[in-house]
């Protein structure tokens, strides 16, 4: 009799032991999936806004500096130092996208993202068609492929989870 309430009580204290664990297993993934679509949406609105936090919807989880660094395309005027960025309109995109961020949770009130973009724009190039192809004269090229960006996510005492900060590979 005694090994029966024993063989039970340790069978049923493993089964707790891993309820818990898959309930907090499932608990992380679903915390990643949402910060990892959340930053995929940061990314795109900065590209559409071009870097400018006025309008977006996630101000109060990131900041101005680091919002503006997530948009990716943002090319510097270099013929107007008071002007941020060239407009879209005034360049011409290659090839110009992000892959889906993947988030890892480092601690209950810390996660990492991480995703990767690539671009290669014209700046000021005049477009010839010859034989076909589109050629640009006189233009800049701009080529970058950035592997490893990364978003630092800090879970503050108010339970919202906030961009704590963002780093670019240089």
């Amino acid at each position: 009799m005694k090994k029966a309430v024993i063989s039970t009580f340790i069978i049923i204290l493993c089964i707790s032991v891993y309820a818990s664990s898959a309930i907090r297993k499932s608990e992380d993934d679903r915390i990643c999936n949402e910060l990892s679509k959340t930053v995929y949406n940061i990314v795109n609105e900065s590209y559409v806004n071009y870097g400018n936090i006025k309008n977006s919807k996630y101000k109060d989880i990131i900041s101005p500096e680091d919002y503006s660094k997530m948009n990716y395309l943002g090319i510097t005027n270099l013929n107007d130092p008071d002007s941020q960025n060239i407009k879209r309109s005034e360049i011409d995109i290659l090839i110009s996208y992000h892959t889906e961020p993947v988030t890892e949770r480092m601690s209950a009130n810390l996660a990492v993202t991480t995703y990767n973009y690539e671009k290669k724009i014209i700046v000021d190039g005049t477009p010839v068609q010859r034989d076909g192809l589109t050629w640009y004269k006189d233009g800049r090229k701009v080529s970058n492929t950035k592997n490893g960006c990364t978003v630092v996510w800090e879970k503050l005492e108010d339970g919202k989870w906030h961009i704590a900060s963002f780093y670019e590979p240089i």
